[in-house]
């Protein structure tokens, strides 16, 4: 996991099999967060922090479904 910034805001980056399911569901392996570019980087790593768990192939895929 990566972050950047693209389009004003502030995106994860999803990669290994987390990112090739974000791919293969929603076209793309990066994900923005409500965070707009213009707030420093260790704010949006803190706020990544605190949702990390969130994150997880079980959460956001439950049972391998995918839609």
């Amino acid at each position: 996991m990566d972050l950047v910034t693209r389009n004003g805001l502030w995106c994860v980056v999803f990669e290994g099999d987390l990112g090739e399911q974000f791919q293969k569901t929603f076209g793309s392996n990066v994900v923005p967060l409500p965070i707009e570019s213009s707030v420093p980087r260790s704010q949006a790593l803190e706020h990544l922090e605190r949702h990390k768990d969130s994150l997880s192939m079980d959460h956001l895929f439950p049972a391998g479904n995918s839609r």
